[in-house]
This record gives C-alpha cells, sequence and structure tokens, in this order.
C-alpha cells in the first residue's frame, strides 16, 4: 500500500529558552559545554563584549529546541540556514555536510540534513563554547519554503554526518505509519585539546514529515577515545542510510544503516575499518546486531597491522543502494 505523508504545517515558529540544568551524558539530557570545560570558578561568561556576542551559556535542550523559517525562489536559491546570532549569540553557526533526499510518496517534500556548528568564543581567556547538533531543513513545496532545525542528541555533545531519509512502508505489518529518518554521528569532545570518544551511529525518526524528531536509537555503540590513545577503542564513523522503497521488492520498508567501524589497538594505534551494516523492519525503532559486510579479495593484501591475509577491513565511505 502506498501512503504518502499528510502533514499540516503551522509555521509559528518559536524560539525556545530553557534554563542550564545538570551534566547527565547517560540519559541524554541537557549538558552545558561551557560550564564543563571552562574556569571552575568565577562568572560563566567574563568576557561579555569581549568576543562574546552575548552573555550567558547555551545548552543542548536550547539548541535543539531552535526553530526558524526561510523563504525564496528555488530556481534562483534559498538561504535555508539559521546563522544569525539569534537566540543564543553565537559567534559562528555555519552548516556543512548537507545531503538531501526526496520523499518517493512526494517530489515537493525534501529533507536535508547538516554538521550544524554552534560556536561561541571568549578572547578574553581563549575558552570557546560549541555544541555540534545534527541539523534538519524540510520542505514540503519543493523547496520554497523551509524549516530549519535540529536533530536531539541521545547522548554526548557532537553529532553530524547526517543521513536522511524517508520509509514509506515499513516492512513490519505491526507499523502502519510512513516516517522521516535522520542517521548520525553521535560523540562526545572537549572543546579544546583531545579526544573524542563514544562514536555512535544513531538514527532520529520523525512522525509528521520532519518537523519534529524523536530521542534517536542507537544502532552502532562505540566506546573508548576512537581519536585519541584509547587502547581497543571503536568508533563508527562515515553512516550512511536508505531503504527500500520498491513496492515489488520481499523487503520492501526495510531501512539500511552502513558505517565505518574503525578499531584501534594498543595506545590508539590503527588496526582496521571494516563496513558493518544493520536493518530495521519497523520504521527505525529497533535494529538488527551489526555485520560485517567488507568481505575479501586477493588484490586485499595490505594489512596496517603487518598480519598476512586477503581481508578487506581498511574501509571508508559506504554508500548502501538498490
Amino acid at each position: 500500500m502506498r501512503r504518502g505523508f499528510i502533514a499540516v504545517c503551522a509555521l509559528a515558529l518559536l524560539a525556545i529558552v530553557g534554563v542550564a540544568g545538570a551534566v547527565n551524558e547517560k540519559d541524554g539530557s541537557e549538558m552545558n559545554a561551557f560550564k564543563k570545560l571552562a574556569r571552575g570558578s568565577g562568572p560563566i561568561d567574563p568576557g561579555a563584549g569581549r568576543g562574546l556576542t552575548a552573555s550567558g551559556p547555551f545548552s543542548k535542550q536550547q539548541v535543539t529546541a531552535y526553530r526558524c523559517a526561510s523563504a525564496g525562489n528555488p530556481a534562483i536559491s534559498v538561504d535555508m540556514s539559521c546563522n544569525n546570532p539569534s537566540p543564543y549569540g553565537q559567534d559562528w553557526n555555519p552548516d556543512n555536510e548537507i545531503p538531501i533526499t526526496v520523499d518517493p510518496e512526494n517530489p515537493n517534500h525534501l529533507l536535508a540534513g547538516s554538521n550544524d556548528y554552534f560556536y561561541r568564543f571568549n578572547n578574553a581567556n581563549g575558552t570557546r563554547h560549541v555544541i555540534v547538533p545534527t541539523g534538519f531543513f524540510t520542505s514540503f513545496n519543493g523547496g520554497a519554503t523551509w524549516v530549519d532545525g535540529q536533530v536531539p542528541f541521545s547522548s554526548g555533545n557532537g553529532a553530524g554526518d547526517p543521513a536522511p531519509g524517508f520509509v514509506a512502508d515499513p516492512l513490519s505489518p505491526a507499523v502502519n505509519h510512513p516516517f522521516a529518518l535522520m542517521g548520525q554521528l553521535e560523540n562526545v569532545g572537549p572543546n579544546t585539546g583531545c579526544c573524542v570518544s563514544q562514536g555512535n551511529v544513531t538514527v532520529s525518526r520523525s512522525a509528521d514529515g520532519g518537523l519534529h524528531w524523536q530521542r534517536p536509537v542507537v544502532v552502532f555503540r562505540g566506546h573508548g577515545a576512537g581519536i585519541g590513545p584509547a587502547n581497543q577503542a571503536v568508533f563508527f564513523d562515515k553512516d550512511w542510510l536508505t531503504v527500500d522503497n520498491y513496492e515489488s521488492s520481499p523487503f520492501y520498508g526495510r531501512i539500511y544503516v552502513t558505517s565505518s567501524m574503525f578499531v584501534n589497538g594498543p595506545h590508539g594505534a590503527y588496526v582496521r575499518s571494516p563496513i558493518v551494516i544493520s536493518h530495521s523492519d519497523d520504521g527505525g525503532l529497533t535494529w538488527s546486531s551489526a555485520k560485517v559486510i567488507s568481505g575479501s579479495n586477493p588484490n586485499c593484501t595490505f594489512q596496517s597491522d603487518g598480519q598476512n591475509g586477503t581481508t578487506c577491513d581498511e574501509d571508508q565511505f559506504s554508500y548502501p543502494g538498490r
């Protein structure tokens, strides 16, 4: 059965400004990187007016609650981003790595993602406050108007590497609803210095076509400082998502996610990076166990760890498709 997204968009978009709370990375609640990593005493923003555009911290909850709208002529160009200093006083707010996809049921329904950087700098003491969520851009009219916002975190203070998609009819007969999807990375990183840890791949889904997003579900779970000196760390990177939306397929409605799995040896030495895959049949709510799909070939003779063999396990940039 073919079904499209039915969305009623009331574009009365409010910037929701919350109050910074306690750090709790395990349950994905609010995390304030400025409070966590800046000097332990004195006011939160001693450099206001000397490098920061506004005083006070901002948090993950504030950033991911923010929405804005843009409009223009898509035949020319539309600046669909919210790169402005309001409402959180960021000095720098670029977007990069922007993929876009089209709803297979509605060619006017577009969904894009980005690495969405929220930066503030304190020139007085050299600190910076940075939160990097996965941004989203949603249009229901072929790109004439857009809603820009951020996908929530499940943990950490950094995300990105967006992989948008649509599942029109999940394979499981128990799930009778289409979803917009956003694959992303999630990690824990400092404001300065080394290192980046965790390295999860997660997927968030939206039941209203990409305006409001559910808490992401972990597909691949990393551990340790994969970008750093940790022993035996696992860091997932370079994720991609695709959906089997071919009605004639026996797997119609199945979602696939792939990623490079970077494995460290002693002292952070690179060992291997095979491609892994997982799939979901219920619209992204649950996922199969990770499976390595890199395979082997007589031409795959070089191994960074010096071992012999023909395993093709030093890979990056997988793109599943059908």
